[in-house]
């Protein structure tokens, strides 16, 4: 996808399953473009990114502030709910670790949306 992309070939729609690994290379490699349009496909397939053993928590802080602006509130709850009532499910190693993961990110995407919601009280 990043070569077809540096080409200008035409591109495969992203998907869950690449979308992060993409996300992180081209931010790396500063391919604004690239970097945006997966952060919206992120901020609208949350719950389904979010449940790949993937930990979204760990992106840089710029990334994370895109997709809090993205991401609605509603989607966050979504996610803290699957993460929830996966919890009530068999739990293994993994899959509590995928959780642990979950809500981290979804504590940091909530802490980012309440500190802009704060700063922008503040300025007026």
């Amino acid at each position: 996808r990043l070569l077809n992309y540096v080409e200008g070939k035409k591109q495969r729609p992203l998907e869950v399953s690449n979308c992060v690994p993409i996300l992180i290379s081209s931010d790396f490699l500063k391919m604004d473009t690239l970097t945006d349009a997966c952060i919206e496909f992120i901020g609208k397939s949350l719950r389904e990114v979010a449940a790949m053993p993937i930990d979204l928590s760990c992106l840089a802080e710029p990334l994370l502030n895109k997709l809090a602006n993205v991401t609605s509130e509603y989607t966050l709850e979504q996610v803290r709910e699957y993460q929830v009532s996966s919890d009530k499910k068999a739990v293994t190693d993994q899959s509590q670790a995928n959780n642990s993961a979950r809500q981290l990110l979804v504590s940091k995407l909530y802490r980012i949306k309440l500190e802009k919601m704060v700063a922008k009280f503040q300025a007026s």
